[in-house]
């Protein structure tokens, strides 16, 4: 039987393929931002710069970090299906950064030297 490390990219090149086949990639952000009872709450939006492309599903990670930068807590996984959507997912202990596709495998990320680099302040 293939390892796991095998099955890991295989899903990756299958994940890439799809990118790659298409059109219109996405940027993303985060807006209304809002912390309760240990849960992160707002909205998550995909912009494109092709609006004729329609609405693509997007598996998108987000990661937390602590003051420091230093990783905390695992990744998120959030499924958008439309333009935007909802965004409800717990924090990690320590956390005061949520930053979207941490491991960068978007390659139309913003910079992250732009005004908006992927990385939020939690409130």
């Amino acid at each position: 039987a293939p390892s796991s490390g095998f099955r890991t990219n295989v899903r990756y090149a299958d994940w890439l393929a799809t990118m790659l086949s298409r059109s219109g990639g996405p940027t993303f952000e985060l807006e209304g931002l809002a912390v309760k009872d240990g849960t992160l709450t707002g909205t998550i939006l995909q912009r494109r710069e092709d609006f004729s492309v329609e609405d693509i599903r997007e598996e998108i990670e987000l990661g937390f970090a602590d003051k420091s930068g230093k990783r905390v807590g695992a990744h998120v996984v959030v499924t958008l299906a439309k333009r935007r959507g909802p965004l409800s997912v717990p924090v990690p202990e320590g956390a005061v950064w949520v930053e979207i596709d941490p491991e960068v495998r978007y390659p139309w990320k913003r910079s992250r030297k732009e005004l908006n680099p992927g990385r939020y302040p939690l409130p």
